[in-house]
């Protein structure tokens, strides 16, 4: 195994990510979150939601 190429438990600041195929219950849930602990994105197609990540750990360094 290479340990080098091994990503993070934990990073701050944290983004979350939800999908959800219901855009009200993202839009509700995304009001009720604490801002200051961690960054939400909120997805209602699974694609894009795949592709934020995707684009996500091209951008991490290890």
């Amino acid at each position: 195994m290479d340990l080098d190429k091994i990503a993070p438990i934990c990073s701050f600041p944290t983004t979350v990510v939800f999908v959800d195929d219901n855009k009200r219950y993202l839009s509700k849930t995304a009001l009720k979150l604490d801002k200051h602990n961690a960054i939400y994105k909120c997805f209602s197609d699974p694609k894009e939601a795949c592709e934020y990540l995707e684009k996500m750990q091209r951008c991490q360094t290890f």
